[in-house]
């Protein structure tokens, strides 16, 4: 019994080991190729963030160039924090500006994800061929291997969105501070990452809530509220602080939030078309 359990394992091992490698080896390929293949000009507007943050503290650079960069920087709206900018020019003064830096980030933020989506899906289904079978969509669909490894906040967003699941589910089976700290700041800082992530952190845990404890247990416990807090803070004070102190988010949601499209049938069918695009009709049904 001993010995088929050691070896299972080691299967397992093995399996995971090769999806990540499968899942590594296109997004680590032809890094240097141009911001282009996918959403080009939000990558772009990226990459010109990126470098008018490494330029304005770069030493030696002529003051033409750093003044064009800067200005050029200055110039793109702020919508979600450019933290992904931010670690791409700290890491251009170490390896120099070039594209791979901002793909690599993405992709590995994206790989990182990939063991907790494992263990999530392991305990939603009891399988671990299921599991398996989730890492390797996750990890090998062909928009996905495109879309994680472009210069946007997206990859980032997603890996911490599934860890605020892998948190918040085992928060549910076992409402701990620990799980408590984890799932709220994970949440917190999807949304953080780019507000859209607020649909898939609130209603993953409504979800899951419903699933397990359930929802009028729930609302009784000070965990509850303290994952909720932890959630909102760093969101919160970033809206804040972008909408009331530096004024710079005034007018960015203008053209990019439409409410009365919830309950507009169309809205949802052309939803459905984008996912059969991207994901085929035939996963999509595979997964309800």
């Amino acid at each position: 019994m001993k010995h088929s359990l050691f070896s299972s394992k080691w299967i397992i091992a093995i399996i995971l080991a090769f999806l990540l490698g499968a899942g590594a080896f296109p997004r680590f390929s032809d890094l240097s190729a141009p911001l282009l293949d996918f959403h080009p000009t939000r990558q772009l507007f990226g990459a010109i963030k990126a470098r008018g943050i490494y330029y304005q503290d770069l030493p030696g650079a002529p003051e033409w160039q750093k003044n064009l960069a800067v200005r050029q920087y200055a110039a793109e709206a702020t919508i979600e924090p450019p933290l992904l900018e931010q670690f791409t020019a700290r890491l251009y003064t170490i390896f120099g500006e070039q594209t791979g830096i901002p793909r690599a980030l993405s992709a590995s933020f994206w790989l990182l994800a990939a063991p907790f989506l494992f263990m999530l899906s392991r305990n939603l289904t009891g399988s671990t061929p299921a599991a398996a079978g989730s890492l390797a969509f996750y990890l090998l669909l062909p928009y996905a291997v495109t879309a994680s490894r472009s210069f946007q906040p997206d990859p980032l967003m997603v890996a911490l969105v599934i860890l605020f699941w892998w948190g918040m589910e085992n928060w549910c089976r076992n409402p701990s501070w620990k799980w408590t700290i984890l799932s709220g700041l994970a949440g917190g800082m999807a949304i953080f990452v780019k507000l859209p992530a607020a649909f898939f952190v609130i209603g993953g845990a409504i979800g899951m809530i419903i699933a397990h404890p359930g929802l009028k247990k729930t609302l009784k416990l000070p965990k509850t509220w303290a994952v909720v807090i932890l959630g909102l803070l760093p969101p919160a004070a970033y809206l804040f602080y972008g909408t009331y102190v530096d004024r710079f988010l005034g007018q960015q949601f203008a053209g990019r939030f439409y409410p009365e499209l919830w309950i507009s049938p169309s809205f949802y069918l052309r939803w459905f078309l984008k996912l059969e695009n991207v994901a085929s009709i035939i996963w999509i049904a595979l997964a309800s």
